[in-house]
């Protein structure tokens, strides 16, 4: 045998060795998970995301905590953890101010919210974003409603940096975007009124300013007594009288955040990938409002098989 073989065949047994003695004695990967209460919306993300992360990998551990620190005795600790997961916004306002470096996801959080807590600098904090991008809302409201030209749509406080994607977007999709800005002490009932008066459909934002019960109520009854169409974000919305809504199922999230994490482990990566929007989305449609307002829609079927055939433009 070849003395240089069979120094290389020694050398790779010598290093097989070495690598299986620091794998067995590694320390195992932990993620936290930061839930923002004890809901049952955010147990559903956190059930899927754990279960779909160990299906991937089953040496990571997993562990939960919660933002209101009366359902546990446990403080806010990331100790010994890897990746920090916040599922929902009150948990990424705490995971802010816990100021913790690690790699952190924020899931089931509006863009606008997020990107108002976190620095463009903090490349160590990604999100998977509640709302939908705008472009694949503007696709469903044109399969909805092929000879609409107008679409009014009114930001807040936390939302007002949206305008410009909007109005990219309307514009690519051949709307006229009439976007209003609420401010401190504006009529908003007022406002309201003027953007249902004077366009074809009405587009929520997840915008807690704007959408409080108080405002979204008055916004359905002005809409319905205007006969015009509002699009929603939540299927709840459309339950309450929205036409319309695109939006993610709880489990949904919870499966890309555990396939976003799964990813930057494999990378060693000190961050869980660029933000994201929900990959995968339903529709609902209320037909009975449909039918008060006298507009025929297509099958949901039919709609989602559109969109799925449609690009993109993820701003």
């Amino acid at each position: 045998m070849n003395p240089l073989s069979l120094k290389h065949i020694i050398f790779a047994i010598t290093l097989f060795f070495l690598v299986s003695i620091e794998s067995l004695y590694a320390a195992p990967r932990q993620v936290a998970l930061l839930l923002s209460n004890d809901r049952p919306l955010y147990h559903s993300i956190a059930n899927k995301y754990s279960t779909t992360l160990v299906a991937l990998d089953d040496s990571i551990a997993i562990t939960k905590q919660y933002t209101d620190q009366e359902i546990t005795d446990n403080t806010l600790s990331f100790i010994n953890s890897n990746f920090v997961i916040a599922i929902g916004t009150k948990a990424c306002q705490k995971l802010k101010k816990s100021d913790t470096p690690l790699p952190s996801l924020c899931i089931y959080i509006p863009r606008s919210t997020f990107e108002a807590l976190y620095k463009a600098d903090d490349h160590h904090i990604t999100a998977l974003y509640l709302d939908q991008p705008i472009d694949r809302q503007l696709k469903l409201i044109r399969l909805l409603f092929p000879g609409a030209s107008s679409i009014g749509t009114l930001l807040g406080p936390v939302s007002f940096n949206e305008k410009k994607s909007i109005q990219n977007a309307a514009s690519r999709f051949k709307f006229k975007a009439d976007i209003k800005i609420l401010k401190n002490r504006d009529p908003t009932a007022v406002i309201i009124k003027s953007l249902v008066t004077k366009n074809d459909i009405i587009l929520t934002v997840p915008d807690p300013v704007v959408m409080t019960p108080q405002h979204a109520k008055w916004l359905l009854y002005i809409a319905y007594r205007q006969r015009i169409p509002v699009i929603g974000f939540s299927k709840a919305y459309v339950t309450a009288g929205a036409l319309a809504a695109l939006y993610s199922k709880p489990g949904d999230f919870g499966h890309q955040a555990a396939i976003m994490t799964h990813q930057a482990m494999l990378k060693n990566s000190n961050q869980i990938t660029a933000s994201a929007y929900p990959e995968t989305f339903e529709i609902s449609i209320n037909y009975s409002v449909a039918k008060t307002l006298n507009i025929d829609l297509p099958k949901i079927e039919w709609l989602k098989k559109k969109m799925s055939n449609s690009r993109e433009v993820m701003q």
